[in-house]
C-alpha cells in the first residue's frame, strides 16, 4: 500500500534525521509502518519505524492538562508489531518545532480504544531545541511512562538507547538525575551527577550518551553562530558546516567557544588531515609538505582551486572571548603533524 503524501513527508524528515547523525537509511518497504535499515561502517540497525504528526491535545481548556500534546494513533491496527529481527520506533516529528519524541512502544496496550494517542508535554519539545534532549515523565495510576524528545542529528542516539531511556520512568529520582544532568551539559558545564542515584539497567551508560550528545550539540550551536554560519577559512554557508575542535578532546580539548573553528565539510576533513593549518597569528597555510606527496602520487588533481579558496588569514569572531586562543591553534598544528614547520 502506498502510503500519504504526509506520511512520506515524515518518513523523509526520519531519514535526514539518520543521515545528519552520520548514519545511511535504507528503506525497504513502500508502507507504514516503514521497514529502515539503519548503516554506519559495518553496524546495522533494522528498524520497523511508526509516525504521526504531534498536535495540540484535544478537548479544550480544563479537559486536557495545560501544554499537552500528542499523537493520534491511526491508520494502523494493533498490537504494535515487535520482534527480535528488528528494533520497533514509535515517533512523533514537530514540523514547526524540527523535533522527534520517542514513546515507549513496550507500554501500549494490546487492544486501543475509539481515540488512541501517546502523550507528551510542549516543555519536553522546547527542552530538546534548546539543549537537544527533553523528557516527559507521565504517572498514572497504573504505570509510568517516559516520553523523549530530541533534535533530528539525536536519532541514533535515541535509537542506541531507546530501551535503557524508557526504563528511567520507573524512577522518578533517576529521571530527575538525567534531566539535571542535560541541563548542565546544556550550558557548558561539566554535569555533576551522582550516578550512584542512576544505577541499573543501563542508566549510567545513559546519563554519559545524554550529556555527550548535548555537550556536542552546544558546542555545534555556538561555534556556527560566532561565526555567522560561515566556513572561518572560505566563507561558504550552504548548509555543509561543522563545529571542528582546535585541540580535539581525547587529547585535552574542551568544549570551550576558543576552542572550536566553523569549518565547511571539506576544510574541516583538510584540517583533521594537516592539509590546511591556522596559525597562532590566525595565518592560513597550506602545508607544502602534505602538497608535495599529494603530487608525488598523483592526488593532486585541485589543489590550486583549493589554494584559491582559502583566505589569507582567519574570519574571526566578532567578540573578542569567541576568538580562538592562539595556544589552541599552535596546539592543534602539532596534534596534526605541523612538526617542523611551525615558524613557516
Amino acid at each position: 500500500m502506498t502510503v500519504s503524501a504526509q506520511k512520506a513527508q515524515l518518513l523523509e524528515h526520519v531519514s535526514d534525521a539518520i543521515r545528519s547523525a552520520g548514519w545511511q537509511a535504507i528503506y525497504e518497504n513502500g508502507d507504514h509502518p516503514a521497514r529502515i535499515l539503519a548503516f554506519k561502517g559495518l553496524e546495522r540497525r533494522p528498524l520497523l519505524v511508526y509516525i504521526w504528526s504531534i498536535s495540540p491535545g484535544g478537548g479544550g481548556p480544563g479537559v486536557r492538562p495545560e501544554g499537552e500534546i500528542r499523537i493520534q494513533l491511526t491508520g494502523v491496527p494493533p498490537p504494535f508489531q515487535r520482534s527480535t529481527d528488528f528494533q520497533t520506533l514509535l515517533l512523533g516529528y514537530s514540523e514547526q518545532d524540527d523535533i522527534f519524541a520517542g514513546f515507549d512502544v513496550s507500554r501500549r496496550p494490546q487492544i486501543w480504544g475509539r481515540s488512541p494517542s501517546v502523550q507528551l508535554r510542549q516543555f519536553a519539545v522546547e527542552d530538546a531545541k534548546t539543549r537537544g534532549f527533553g523528557f516527559y515523565r507521565r504517572q498514572t495510576r497504573s504505570h509510568a511512562e517516559l516520553a523523549v524528545a530530541f533534535r533530528p542529528d539525536a536519532i541514533m542516539d535515541y535509537v542506541i538507547r531507546q530501551a535503557d531511556l524508557h526504563l528511567f520512568a520507573d524512577d522518578e529520582q533517576a529521571t530527575e538525575s538525567l534531566e539535571d544532568a542535560t541541563i548542565e551539559a546544556a550550558q557548558g558545564r561539566e554535569a555533576e551527577v551522582d550516578l550512584d542515584a542512576v544505577a541499573g539497567h543501563g542508566r549510567r551508560e545513559t546519563v554519559r550518551t545524554v550529556i555527550e550528545r548535548v555537550g556536542q550539540q552546544n558546542f555545534r550551536s555556538r561555534i556556527l553562530a560566532v561565526y555567522g554560519h560561515r566556513c572561518a577559512v572560505c566563507t561558504t554557508q550552504l548548509n555543509l558546516l561543522d563545529a571542528a575542535h582546535i585541540v580535539p578532546v581525547p587529547g585535552g580539548g574542551t568544549n570551550e567557544t576558543c576552542n572550536g573553528l566553523s569549518l565547511c565539510k571539506i576544510h574541516h576533513a583538510a584540517y583533521d588531515k594537516g592539509l590546511v593549518g591556522v596559525f597562532g597569528d590566525y595565518r592560513i597555510k597550506v602545508n607544502e609538505t602534505a602538497s608535495r606527496r599529494l603530487s608525488s602520487s598523483h592526488r593532486d588533481g585541485g589543489l590550486q582551486t583549493f589554494r584559491d579558496n582559502l583566505l589569507q588569514s582567519l574570519r574571526e569572531p566578532a567578540r573578542p572571548q569567541d576568538r580562538p586562543l592562539s595556544a589552541y591553534l599552535e596546539q592543534g598544528l602539532i596534534v596534526r603533524g605541523w612538526h617542523g614547520i611551525m615558524g613557516g
